[in-house]
C-alpha cells in the first residue's frame, strides 16, 4: 500500500533500520541490485554482454577486502558477508582448500585465518571486478586499466573502501593513521584518477600505466612506491574455473 507507506513519518521509518538489519536481508549491502526489469544483466556479466564497451574503465580492488566487514560486524566474517563468497565457491565447484593454499603461499605474512579472509574478500569483490575488466578488455573499444590496492596500514589493513578514502582525502579510517606513506599513496591516486578523468589515461610522471588485457593482465599495485605486475591472479583464476569464465547470471550468482 504505497499511500499508507507515504503517510509514515520518515523518523518512524528510520527507527525501523536496526530491526531490519537484524534480519540480515541483503547483507553486506541492504540495497543489492535485483536482476529483473530494471537490471536485465548481472553486473559481473555486463561487459561480456556488451554494456559500456565504448567507455574507458579504471577498476580494481583492495588486498584485504574482507577486513572492512570484520571491523563493521565486530566479529569474524559472518552473515551475508561470508555466505555470499562461500556460496560462489560451492556453486562453482571450487576446490576451497586448494584455493586457500594459494593465499597461504602468496602471503606468508598472514595467519591461516587472515589468509582465509583474504580469499573470501577476493571472491566477494576482486573476482567480479576482474570479470568486468576482462569482458571490457576482450570486447570493448574503450581502454581498460586495473589496479590492486596493496598499501596496508597496521590498524585497518588494505580493507574494502580504503582505496576510495585515500583518493578522496588521503586519510584512512583511524585519524591517528597518518604519515609520509599515507600522503604518498593519496597523492599518487589523486594524480592518476585526475589524469584518467581528464584524458582517459591514469599514467603519471614516473609510471606509465599499462592497459589491461586478458593475456598479460598488467595491473598497477598501489602502495607508497607503485609498481606493475603481470597476471597477479593467474593461480586463483585457474582454480576458480567457471566462476571466472561463465555467466554469473546463468549460474545463479
Amino acid at each position: 500500500d504505497l499511500a499508507a507507506l507515504q503517510s509514515v513519518p520518515s523518523v518512524q521509518l528510520a527507527a525501523m533500520y536496526p530491526a531490519i538489519r537484524e534480519l540480515g536481508f541483503g547483507q553486506p549491502s541492504s540495497y543489492l541490485p535485483v536482476i529483473g526489469e530494471s537490471m536485465t544483466v548481472h553486473p559481473a556479466d555486463a561487459a561480456h554482454a556488451g554494456f559500456g564497451l565504448e567507455l574507458d574503465y579504471l577498476t580494481g580492488s583492495c588486498a584485504d577486502e574482507a577486513k572492512f566487514f570484520t571491523a563493521t560486524e565486530g566479529t569474524g566474517l559472518s552473515g551475508r558477508s561470508r555466505q555470499h563468497p562461500e556460496g560462489i565457491l560451492r556453486t562453482g565447484d571450487v576446490d576451497r582448500q586448494r584455493l586457500l593454499s594459494v593465499y597461504i603461499q602468496q602471503r606468508p605474512d598472514l595467519s591461516s585465518e587472515e589468509a582465509e579472509l583474504a580469499m573470501l574478500g577476493d571472491v566477494l569483490v576482486r573476482v567480479p571486478t576482474l570479470r568486468v575488466a576482462q569482458g571490457h578488455s576482450l570486447r570493448g573499444s574503450g581502454k581498460t586499466y586495473c589496479y590492486y590496492f596493496a598499501w596496508s596500514p597496521a590498524q585497518v589493513g588494505a580493507a574494502h573502501g580504503l582505496d576510495l578514502i585515500m583518493f578522496g582525502n588521503g586519510m584512512p579510517f583511524q585519524p591517528d593513521v597518518v604519515g609520509a606513506e599515507a600522503a604518498q599513496v593519496g597523492a599518487f591516486m589523486r594524480r592518476a584518477w585526475s589524469n584518467f578523468a581528464r584524458n582517459g589515461d591514469p599514467s603519471v610522471a614516473g609510471l606509465e600505466w599499462p592497459q589491461y588485457n586478458n593475456k598479460r593482465q598488467r595491473t598497477v599495485v598501489i602502495q607508497p612506491q607503485p609498481s606493475i605486475i603481470e597476471q597477479p591472479f593467474a593461480q586463483q583464476s585457474r582454480i576458480l574455473g567457471r566462476v571466472m569464465s561463465n555467466s554469473w547470471q546463468s549460474m545463479g550468482l
